[in-house]
């Protein structure tokens, strides 16, 4: 499995782990979807609830940003960041679980309200998400898919 480590885990901090799964999808462009929020912009996925796998996650949750149903493709790589939360004081260990995929209709309004799907190309995805470890997964799975020419 490949893994990158982002920030610096302090001693004597007690960090709360943040389990998370997200798709990077590409359309007939090129163009990858993120959300923007009032905080900055993100991949579309989220925090794995208890017993939840990490295609369930990613379906739940892109459902709930944007009202699509999804195809979860092949498992890319794990991101992870030591930082502090930005809706809590707690000092949070961000754990990304990053996934290949594929939005295929809108079939809701989202839940999300605040979740604005927006179209990127990839360099200007990379330089706007709003974590470090989100940012190198693109830039890991688009230098991954162009090396072996992946399905999604």
């Amino acid at each position: 499995m490949i893994e990158k480590v982002f920030g610096e885990k302090r001693v004597n901090i007690d960090y709360v782990d943040r389990e998370g799964a997200y798709i990077i999808a590409l359309d007939q462009r090129g163009y990858i979807p993120v959300v923007k929020v009032s905080t900055g912009h993100f991949l579309i996925g989220g925090g794995i609830e208890p017993q939840e796998t990490h295609e369930e996650c990613i379906k739940r949750e892109v459902l709930e940003e944007i009202g699509y149903t999804v195809e979860v493709g092949a498992y890319i790589c794990r991101g992870r960041k030591y930082g502090r939360g930005t809706q809590l004081p707690q000092y949070r260990h961000y754990i990304g679980n990053f996934y290949y995929g594929k939005l295929l209709k809108q079939i809701k309004e989202p839940t999300e309200k605040e979740h604005e799907l927006i179209w990127l190309p990839p360099k200007e995805c990379v330089a706007m998400l709003r974590l470090d470890h989100q940012a190198w997964a693109v830039s890991y799975a688009l230098a991954k898919k162009v090396e072996k020419t992946e399905k999604y």
